[in-house]
């Protein structure tokens, strides 16, 4: 954007905003303190304004989508003797790379709990079902483990938002970052919120309303902090990416490593089935030799009931946002600002606003877009991928709601419910029902285990073992 005084908007600035229909953002300037027009000036020189504008005019258009996909293949589950020697192998090649420290965990925190009626950053939630223990402490614990395992620290990256940094850093450093040693908290960007006609949004008289870039700001925020190249030449060559409301999520899979490394993919994804076809889920496909990632709505409605001669949906590989890069990759997407080369999204908010009396309107419908980028969409430039299936009640159970599916409540059952299966496993008397719950609440620390496989390994060292009751805990 044009160059300016600290105390008057250029001539050029002036004519940009007018050029692009932003001839309102101005109309209070004779009532900024002075103070505050320079910080106003600069808010306003750090974006590129006709392209964010010409985007959201753009996608207001309906495309129809896009009828050229075809179904994503996945690396299945094993199911014989002969996938699971594969597994095996993917898993010992995994091992391999995390004992040589060349694997690193990022976890995106950027989220406040609002819709779970929490009013800090959501990873401060407090979800496991007994020791009511954060979903920061439950991911710190999973990377300690593995550090406990690998006799090895790892680079654990937790990318936050503008809004939730501070506070997120507090809490981490009053909780000694719960043992992790190498932890590297760093924000994301921030884009200019546009009302549907790709106008600016006054959230006062002196300031535009911004929001967090999406996901996809990462690549951006890897490149400003330096840590891209801080991991580099540590020798990591593979980033592992999760989200911290996950808490199944295993961040430093062995399998999923290995299975990468050994297939050279560049751009990795854990895939579930989805439970039923109009499940509100973003799946995988294929557009020519390249898998991508299709929001729900996208999905061009014939394909939603495509069934297999197996009665499988032909489109049910559900994303559940566990991906693995390799560095090399994303550094591709960090040099010369190739990250821009990632599409806009726009998402529809309410959102308050200046009126042209300078007064705050609070709408009651949405208002305004968000442009976003998002990683997944990475997935498309990558020349191999791979997507490897999990089973959804072991990796994917998220807290995103206040109440019904994917909520609080459902989460802590769904540990409660793995916990079960990973005690029953090893041969150990636990009352379940039908749908494998014990009567009571239980819980394994990651720190004794945060598999099943090496819950079994540990369960059979226990002599004699502890007895199974009531708010039962094991670390």
């Amino acid at each position: 954007m044009a160059h300016h005084r600290k105390d008057k908007p250029s001539e050029d600035l002036q004519e940009l905003l007018k050029r692009n229909d932003q001839g309102h953002i101005f109309r209070f300037w004779g009532e900024i303190k002075e103070e505050r027009r320079a910080q106003f000036l600069e808010q306003l020189a750090e974006f590129d304004l006709p392209l964010l504008r010409k985007e959201v005019l753009r996608m207001r258009k309906p495309n129809g989508g896009d009828r050229t996909i075809r179904p994503a293949t996945c690396v299945r589950l094993p199911h014989n003797a002969q996938d699971k020697t594969l597994w095996d192998q993917a898993h010992n090649c995994g091992e391999s790379l995390l004992r040589e420290g060349k694997v690193a965990a990022i976890t995106v925190c950027g989220g406040l709990g609002s819709n779970l009626k929490f009013s800090h950053p959501k990873g401060m939630l407090p979800v496991t079902p007994v020791r009511n223990k954060s979903l920061f402490q439950i991911f710190a614990e999973k990377i300690r483990a593995a550090e406990n395992h690998y006799a090895r620290p790892f680079h654990w990256l937790l990318l936050t938002s503008p809004s939730t940094h501070d506070e997120t850093v507090k809490f981490l450093e009053t909780n000694d970052f719960f043992g992790v040693r190498q932890t590297h908290v760093f924000a994301q960007g921030l884009f200019p919120t546009m009302a549907m006609d790709g106008r600016l949004v006054l959230s006062s008289k002196d300031s535009v309303t911004m929001h967090p870039d999406g996901n996809g700001g990462l690549l951006q925020a890897l490149c400003k902090s330096g840590l891209i190249e801080l991991l580099a030449e540590d020798g990591v060559e593979h980033l592992t990416y999760s989200q911290i409301d996950n808490p199944l999520v295993i961040p430093l899979d062995p399998c999923f490593i290995g299975f990468h490394h050994q297939r050279r993919s560049q751009m990795s994804c854990r895939c579930v089935q989805k439970d039923y076809a109009a499940e509100i889920i973003n799946v995988f496909a294929k557009t020519g030799d390249r898998l991508r990632v299709m929001e729900h709505s996208d999905l061009p409605t014939e394909c939603i009931h495509l069934s297999d001669t197996s009665n499988n949906l032909r489109f049910g590989l559900a994303d559940v946002a566990i991906y693995l890069f390799r560095l090399d990759f994303i550094k591709l997407f960090c040099q010369n600002s190739r990250w821009t080369e990632l599409p806009l999204h726009m998402v529809q908010r309410v959102v308050n606003y200046i009126n042209e009396d300078g007064l705050l309107v609070r709408p009651i419908k949405p208002n305004a877009v968000r442009l976003e980028r998002y990683i997944s969409d990475l997935l498309q430039m990558a020349e191999n991928s791979i997507l490897l299936e999990g089973h959804r009640q072991t990796i994917y159970s998220p807290v995103k709601n206040s109440v019904g599916r994917y909520s609080l409540g459902t989460c802590r059952r769904d540990q409660i419910r793995l916990f079960a299966q990973w005690i029953c496993s090893g041969k150990t008397d636990l009352p379940v029902d039908s749908e494998g719950f014990p009567p009571f609440a239980i819980e394994i620390s990651p720190l004794f285990a945060d598999s099943g496989e090496e819950f079994l390994k540990k369960w059979a060292k226990l002599n004699p073992k502890p007895v199974i009751s009531e708010n039962f805990y094991l670390e």
